[in-house]
């Protein structure tokens, strides 16, 4: 299934895990080909796009797509197959994209399967960054922003309103009547708050889409698409 959002302005994903060093199966290490790869392809209006491909091993892939400096990004998902060297990938929505296995990377092929040739080429070529295909990781990203997180109520000393970020993706509202979290997602630094906005006898359903600029274990800052930036402390109980 393919998600679009609207994103706000960031740089690159900082891809730092270890590239796995060995290589035997299909050009891989033990493992086979199953894990994480990344890079960052050309664009026609933008500096890149940030490409993660997961590929899992019971024929599940996901891929996340994040503009560089443009206010877009989505999430694809569906089956893949493979078949001397190459990867049929087909989405939920069935589309159609090819990979071909290398050594310790995955070539990313055009419409018809067929290899990227010319000054770019390179750019296809996405590096494995993880081993093996970890939902685990996901879940780990995720949960170093969960939490309540709260700020000042602007003209009203000593109360506090923020947002509640709870594992499995469930979000609360903290002390806001009018504007109700129901869910959050993440990819790479931005997230994705969905909602209901209530008020003059009218519901709305919304997704507010927030670069998260800095996260510690007792701060969160993020900023929307204007540039301003909210700064949460982390509730303590």
């Amino acid at each position: 299934m393919k998600t679009k959002f609207s994103l706000c302005l960031y740089t690159a994903i900082a891809v730092t895990a270890a590239m796995a060093a060995t290589s035997c199966k299909n050009g891989n290490d033990e493992t086979g080909y199953y894990g994480t790869y990344h890079a960052v392809m050309p664009a026609a209006d933008c500096p890149g796009i940030s490409t993660t491909v997961i590929l899992d091993s019971n024929g599940v892939y996901t891929i996340e797509r994040e503009y560089l400096e443009r206010f877009s990004a989505y999430r694809e998902t569906g089956k893949y197959t493979e078949n001397e060297g190459k990867l049929t990938l087909i989405s939920n929505d069935n589309d159609t994209s090819y990979l071909k296995i290398a050594d310790g990377a995955m070539q990313w092929l055009d419409r018809q399967g067929n290899e990227i040739t010319g000054d770019l080429a390179d750019s296809y070529m996405l590096k494995r960054v993880l081993p093996l295909i970890l939902p685990d990781k996901m879940e780990k990203e995720k949960a170093k922003i969960t939490g309540n997180w709260v700020e000042p109520v602007p003209g009203m000393p000593g109360q506090f309103q923020g947002i509640s970020l709870q594992s499995e993706g469930k979000a609360e509202s903290i002390n806001m009547a009018t504007l109700q979290y129901e869910s959050w997602d993440r990819i790479g630094h931005v997230i994705f708050l969905n909602g209901k906005s209530i008020g003059n006898g009218m519901t709305i359903e919304f997704t507010d889409t927030l670069l998260i600029k800095s996260c510690t274990k007792d701060s969160l800052i993020l900023a929307n698409k204007d540039g301003m930036e909210i700064r949460y402390a982390k509730e303590t109980l």
